[in-house]
């Protein structure tokens, strides 16, 4: 029984009425898009927590903080998991508030010799 069946037609809102549609398209099938997006979510933040130790642009703490990231939970259910979508966001915000901070009070960063190049050699003479 679906929630037009369950309504009359002149108690479903606006919002119900726009849902329906959806729910009966993607309601039979198996495969839906944000289910196969969630293990690759997952397993980014991850891979990003890792590349920013890596790199040294986080230290250790900092890059676990946003590997709790990937605690957040996807899809239909995602309102019944309070408490880890507070750390997950929490570890987020350890992560990446006082990176943002310094950048605000220092500025970004000069990029060195390595990622420049070399001066001398990028000179153009003119004849």
């Amino acid at each position: 029984m679906d929630l037009g069946e369950r309504a009359p037609a002149g108690l479903l809102d606006d919002g119900q009425r726009g849902a329906r549609p959806y729910y009966t398209a993607w309601g039979g099938t198996r495969w839906h898009p944000f289910r196969a997006l969630s293990g690759p979510a997952f397993f980014g933040w991850v891979v990003l927590a890792a590349g920013a130790y890596r790199s040294g642009v986080l230290g250790l703490g900092r890059s676990v903080a946003l590997g709790l990231m990937s605690m957040l939970a996807l899809g239909p259910l995602k309102g019944t998991q309070i408490p880890q979508s507070f750390i997950a966001v929490g570890g987020l915000c350890v992560a990446f508030v006082p990176l943002g901070v310094s950048l605000l009070r220092d500025g970004p960063r000069r990029p060195g010799a390595r990622s420049s190049g070399s001066r001398s050699s990028r000179r153009c003479t003119s004849s």
